[in-house]
């Protein structure tokens, strides 16, 4: 399984932090932040908008040949998160947490 740490909160950082792992680049353009999954680790995108009142939306549209696990490690409180699955199967947990949460294609 491959772990990717994610230090920060703002999405453009958020999007940096994954570009770096997966070593690849990221494309910005009106608060508006994409970049593609190479093809050894796997395939599509992730995609993220700011808005201006502080709100922001990430994409996750992708497979990945290996699990990968992408944890986010912020000492800020994050104040609200929606969680959702068009597509497959999603496994969340909470830090310092050992039971983890299916989220199957359609719920949140």
């Amino acid at each position: 399984m491959k772990v990717i740490k994610v230090n920060s909160l703002p999405l453009k950082e958020v999007i940096r932090d994954l570009a770096k792992c997966f070593e690849t680049s990221f494309e910005e353009s009106c608060n508006y932040y994409s970049l593609n999954i190479p093809e050894n680790i796997g395939s599509g995108n992730i995609r993220g908008i700011n808005f201006t009142n502080g709100m922001g939306i990430l994409l996750y549209d992708c497979t990945f040949l290996e699990d990968v696990e992408i944890q986010f490690i912020v000492n800020d409180i994050h104040p609200l998160k929606f969680l959702f699955c068009s597509e497959g199967t999603l496994y969340h947990r909470f830090e310092d947490d050992v039971e983890h949460h299916d989220i199957e294609s359609y719920e949140s």
